[in-house]
């Protein structure tokens, strides 16, 4: 069963600079381009999908090779991430948003759909690792507050991926030994850098 009261976003518009500049999402895994496995994924949680490019140009080559996809690009360039969460969740019809990278090929659907269950009465529901490290590209965000918070924080030059969860007080933050009841290797964070990560894990 889809959730009805939030979307997902799924970050495409990286330059991929550490891999040489090639598009990311298109990198094949498991003979299929990494941006489609995670939509199969998503799509198995959520009904609204929306895309986040860089640019109009990524958007027409992209447009192409994914014809019934949902892209938007940045308002904001030159920014990084936030840039693209923010085009993600203007384009979002739900309360809440889901946001992740295309580069995440091991995106467990029990995790995200738990996520979801707890984002409700939150601003942001983020994982947190034993040291500390959040994961933004596994939270489910509350959709026209952090959207109202990111150009905030881009408007006085913070860029800083997290910069708009730490000015929220509506922060539920999950453990993530807390996910390992539906992921027992917490495999769903593993995320492609380079060519070396993609050899490793194919």
């Amino acid at each position: 069963m889809s959730c009805n009261y939030a979307a997902a976003v799924v970050l495409a518009g990286g330059k991929g600079s550490r891999m040489g500049y090639v598009e990311k999402a298109l990198i094949m895994f498991d003979n299929t381009p990494l941006l489609m496995q995670t939509l199969r994924k998503l799509s198995q949680v959520v009904d609204t999908i929306v895309v986040a490019l860089r640019d109009d140009r990524q958007r027409e080559d992209f447009s192409k090779l994914f014809p019934s996809v949902v892209f938007v690009t940045d308002q904001y360039h030159n920014i990084g991430p936030l840039a693209g969460i923010e085009a993600g969740l203007a384009a979002s019809n739900k309360e809440y948003t889901l946001v992740v990278g295309c580069d995440m090929p091991f995106i467990n659907t029990d995790v995200i759909r738990y996520l979801l269950h707890k984002c409700r009465g939150f601003d942001v529901t983020i994982p947190r690792w034993d040291d500390g490290k959040l994961e933004p590209l596994h939270a489910v965000y509350r959709t026209s507050v952090i959207r109202e918070e990111i150009g905030r924080c881009i408007k006085h030059g913070e860029r800083f991926i997290l910069a708009p969860v730490f000015k929220r007080k509506l922060v539920q933050y999950i453990d993530v030994c807390e996910l390992t009841k539906f992921d027992l290797t917490l495999d769903t964070f593993k995320n492609v850098n380079s060519e070396t990560d993609v050899n490793s894990i194919v």
